[in-house]
């Protein structure tokens, strides 16, 4: 059994033990005797990443909001943490109550950037869960990803047993009814393969191992149920805004960033031409003024910040942020309260006149610096001006200097030309070198240096691998899962990232991350996210029955007799999805 005496004794021997204490302000703690599910959210990073995740801090007050849940946190343990506990042989245990993971009901793992996929295996095995779901039996908790904006689930198939695609606000509590109902009926866990079989029938649940995606001789033959009553494609879930969160856990060391956030505004959650195509979101969903406001008020009082920032859509319209701004500004003057904007997207398709309008706002209202964000290593026939973003940057320091008298601070982050999943550019765009990205970005920092002004961009190698990994099928799993036993981990930190062992991975597995990143695809060819939810309003991707396992045709297969006549109540009914 674990005991605070072990865990204290790995803590004096780490760089910084505050990461895997416990007892935070505004931490749920609850009575294990008390619930019926126990759940763990871990997020595939270090402490101060995780816990500055806005996602990750809904959710688990969404959860710890049931009464008959409880829900606990869990982070990547850096490597000397991790190598202390394999030592050890001590398993990754929750903060709350330093219980293993092993001994709960479920683990949401909140997924961001792919650079954290190794991450995601390395959290298992130091938990003593088998890093692949096929491997996982009935002792074992069920593993969920999620993640707004996950877009592609593939790569990551062989090691959760579910995902939820979307906004996970509005499946988390039907899952769950469901997951009770089972477990009550079963005096227990409930069978693993009845309740996933079962939990497909939730919108916006997937789970892989209900598809069958064949890559046989480097084909991409469409993804087809194992059983004629598991449809598809599966559609992303969306849902309401939520009150905004205003008791976040305070963390103990300083989160990057460490500040309060208010999420003012979502995009739609659509699948109309413009979302697809990363246009700034013509209907998305807002928070009133005087909700933002008051949950800024909120912050201040129960987490003491004073520092807060303020989460849209990427390219968001600047005049409704300003609006805000006035307000807040109305009730604490500048050095009570420091406002922190999204930062200006600017557009390769039209005059950067917006961006710079809104920069004129943000130095009316106050603001002696700003963000841009730009990307590098666009097609010729798109522009890829960027001797435009320096000539921006320099009128920006010209306004800011004549409303402010003072030079401004410009930051540019740049990022480079991608293929994307479940967008238009998910064909038809490919990846420049990595040599002419890496001179795009040397030249563009000579101009920004110039102005006085910094830059950050990202190494174009971890770009390739991200992209690789972000545009792949099944097979990539292999390449992840390779890496990962090649030592793998914190990807997302430049001193971690190692572009040798990725070559080696994908030598290992096979494959070329060219094949995904660097080659136009043609209409015909099938996407590897072409059963998850269509591309297009309306498209549907439903095989016919002959296309399906013969087995499932002639007789019912396992997954049809856990559907058919199937009598468990619908999860909708159950009292936590009503109050959803």
């Amino acid at each position: 059994a674990m005991t605070d005496i072990a865990i204290e004794s790995l803590l004096k021997r780490v760089q910084k033990p505050g990461r895997y204490a416990n007892g935070e302000w505004n931490a749920v703690i609850k009575d294990w005797t008390d619930v019926e599910a126990t759940v763990v959210i871990s997020y595939p990073d270090v402490y101060e990443v995780g816990m500055s995740s806005l996602e990750l801090q809904t959710l688990y007050q969404l959860l710890n909001a049931e009464s008959r849940v409880l829900c606990e946190r869990v982070f990547t343990p850096w490597t000397d943490m991790a190598a202390a506990m394999r030592e050890a042989g001590l398993p990754l245990y929750s903060l709350e109550s330093r219980r293993p993971l092993q001994v709960f009901d479920l683990v949401f793992f909140v997924l961001g950037p792919e650079h954290g996929y190794t991450n995601v295996l390395e959290s298992l095995d130091l938990a003593g869960v088998p890093v692949k779901a096929a491997e996982r039996d009935g002792s074992a908790p069920l593993v969920v990803g999620l993640g707004s904006g996950l877009a592609n689930p593939e790569p990551l198939a062989d090691f959760f047993d579910l995902f939820i695609l979307g906004e996970p606000e509005g499946v988390l509590l039907e899952l769950l009814d469901l997951f009770l109902l089972m477990k009550r009926a079963a005096g227990g866990r409930p069978h693993r393969e009845a309740f996933l079989a079962k939990a497909t029938r939730i919108p916006g649940v997937y789970v892989p191992s209900m598809f069958h995606a064949d890559h046989g001789g480097g084909s991409n033959a469409p993804a087809r149920p194992v059983c004629r009553r598991i449809s598809q494609p599966v559609r992303r879930s969306s849902a309401e805004l939520r009150p905004a969160l205003t008791r976040p856990v305070v963390p103990y060391l300083e989160a990057l960033p460490d500040r309060g956030v208010v999420e003012v505004a979502r995009d739609c959650g659509g699948s109309c031409r413009g979302c697809r195509a990363g246009s700034p979101c013509e209907l998305p969903r807002r928070r009133s003024v005087e909700a933002v406001v008051d949950a800024i008020d909120a912050l201040v009082r129960s987490c003491g910040y004073r520092e807060i920032g303020l989460q849209a859509p990427d390219g968001d319209d600047y005049e409704p942020l300003m609006e805000i701004a006035r307000a807040v500004r109305a009730r604490y003057p500048v050095g009570e309260l420091t406002l922190f904007l999204p930062p200006i997207q600017i557009p390769h398709d039209r005059p950067p006149d917006q961006a710079l309008a809104s920069a004129e706002m943000a130095f009316r209202m106050g603001w002696s610096g700003l963000r841009y964000r730009w990307v590098l290593g666009r097609p010729a026939g798109e522009g890829d001006r960027q001797i435009d973003i320096v000539q921006l940057v320099a009128l920006t320091q010209e306004t800011g200097r004549r409303i402010l008298g003072r030079r401004p601070k410009v930051r540019v982050e740049a990022s480079y030309h991608r293929p994307r999943p479940q967008t238009l550019s998910e064909r038809s765009a490919t990846m420049p070198p990595v040599d002419e990205l890496q001179k795009l970005q040397t030249d563009l920092r000579k101009g920004i240096r110039k102005l006085g002004a910094h830059l950050s961009a990202p190494d174009p190698h971890a770009t390739e691998v991200e992209a690789a990994l972000a545009m792949g099928d099944r097979r990539v799993a292999n390449v992840i899962f390779q890496a990962w036993r090649l030592g793998c981990t914190f990807d997302g930190w430049s001193q971690r990232f190692d572009s040798s062992r990725w070559d080696e991975a994908f030598r290992l597995a096979g494959l070329d991350p060219d094949l995904f990143i660097r080659r136009p695809r043609s209409d015909q060819e099938t996407m590897p996210w072409s059963h998850i939810w269509s591309s297009g309003a309306g498209e549907s991707t439903k095989p016919a029955n002959d296309a399906l396992p013969a087995a499932c045709a002639e007789q019912p297969c396992p997954v049809c007799r856990y559907l058919e006549d199937d009598e468990t109540p619908s999860p909708a009914a159950g009292a936590m999805a009503d109050r959803c």
